[in-house]
């Protein structure tokens, strides 16, 4: 289904067995305020994210999300069940512990077209955690400046191709373990 006119705090869920299939165009997210409660539970399955999937499939088309709280990652998907597929974004994290796309447990991230600013500290522009999180972008740029913050931080799987990126406090990718990021 196609939603607009959200109001602050809803959420939307689906009581079959496959999760919710949600389309979202056009429309504007701001998390403002509302710092996470638990470090661990924001990096690890996106609790206080501005956008999160935990079981079902969300479509972004020209969409902005803007995020000004610790521990306030843009767009997450965690679980095996959760995907997300974009087509157009625009994101800018301002506080601690916020990435842009981040994915865990299997959850799985489409993007084309993307345009991210990280400021905070530890907020990679594309990241994966925990389980095998699989993300992939393909066109745009994406901006980080805080301390620890990689453009490209992997314990999953990342691929990006076409994109432009710049990390002014950290490295510019970060690998750990058995893990991997391709570039095409």
């Amino acid at each position: 289904r196609l939603i607009s006119g959200l109001t602050p705090f809803q959420t939307i869920s689906s009581a079959g067995s496959t999760g919710a299939e949600v389309s979202v165009s056009d429309s504007t997210f701001n998390k403002k305020g509302g710092n996470s409660s638990n470090d661990g539970q924001s990096n690890f399955y996106g609790l206080n994210a501005a956008l999160v999937v935990t079981e079902g499939n969300l479509t972004l088309s020209n969409v902005e999300v803007y995020s000004d709280a610790d521990g306030s990652n843009a767009v997450f998907a965690t679980g095996e069940k959760s995907n997300i597929q974009i087509d157009g974004i625009k994101i800018h994290t301002k506080q601690n512990s916020s990435r842009g796309l981040d994915s865990t447990y299997g959850g799985t991230i489409s993007a084309k077209n993307v345009d991210i600013t990280t400021e905070g500290a530890h907020c990679a522009a594309f990241a994966t955690d925990r389980g095998e999180g699989n993300v992939s972008a393909d066109g745009g740029k994406a901006l980080t400046s805080g301390e620890g913050s990689p453009v490209i931080y992997s314990t999953g799987n990342i691929q990006v191709s076409n994109l432009q990126g710049a990390a002014t406090g950290s490295e510019i990718a970060v690998i750990e373990g058995k893990n991997s990021i391709s570039r095409k």
